[in-house]
């Protein structure tokens, strides 16, 4: 992900939201508590990119935490 990608962060709202969505995901997967968060992060942080709110792009998830 370039530097220019994520300064265009489109909106904030429903980032918390994705980043419990993520982590009950994550968990429930069997993910170790550290992989858990950082693919909570992951979430959230497609959820910043994204213009409508919780409407984001998997292919940004798997490049902020490559499994």
């Amino acid at each position: 992900m370039s530097i220019k990608e994520i300064a265009d962060v489109s909106q904030k709202s429903g980032c918390g939201d994705s980043m419990a969505g993520g982590l009950a995901v994550a968990l429930e997967r069997n993910y170790t508590p550290q992989e858990a968060l950082k693919f909570a992060v992951a979430v959230a942080s497609a959820n910043a990119l994204s213009s409508n709110k919780g409407d984001f792009k998997s292919e940004y998830v798997r490049r902020f935490c490559p499994k």
